[in-house]
């Protein structure tokens, strides 16, 4: 069978699909509902110059409640502690909060930044969730037909 159609490149639609159907499933986790619905829009009132939030911004942007905001990712105090370790949280009012480092942050603190890290966990308004959302279902039904027009099987 000749996988090279179109532009001369050949699209490996098992790896796509699988690609589109993480997008979809992140854009639907309650987590990426919630950063969208309740922390970028609570962080963007407190810092309405702020354009560019993370994960690490929306839970350490103030000192209250940020047991209850990492949360919302599956965090604790201590898993923030060690993200700040790694991330070099320079401000020590955040260190007052999250108390020294210790043994093994730098690792725990290395896992989470690869995991929601600002090149892996985006932080979308609701607004773009949903556009995101619906252009990656559009890819989705796009790819598993082409995956059945070229008669692939997954």
């Amino acid at each position: 069978m000749n996988t090279q159609r179109g532009w001369g490149y050949k699209i490996d639609y098992a790896k796509a699909i699988r690609e589109d159907e993480a997008r979809i499933a992140h854009l639907e986790s309650p987590m990426c509902v919630r950063a969208a619905r309740e922390l970028l829009l609570e962080a963007s009132l407190a810092y309405p110059t702020w354009t560019s939030w993370d994960v690490y911004g929306l839970i350490t942007y103030k000192l209250s409640s940020i047991a209850e905001r990492a949360a919302i990712f599956g965090l604790t105090l201590e898993d923030v502690r060690a993200w700040a370790f790694v991330a070099n949280e320079e401000r020590g009012i955040i260190w007052s909060v999250l108390g020294d480092e210790q043994k093994g942050d730098y690792a725990r603190g290395q896992a989470i930044d690869d995991r929601l890290g600002c090149h892996a966990f985006d932080v979308l308004s609701e607004k773009d969730r949903r556009a995101a959302l619906s252009k990656a279902r559009g890819a989705l039904a796009r790819h598993k037909r082409n995956a059945e027009k070229f008669r692939w099987a997954p």
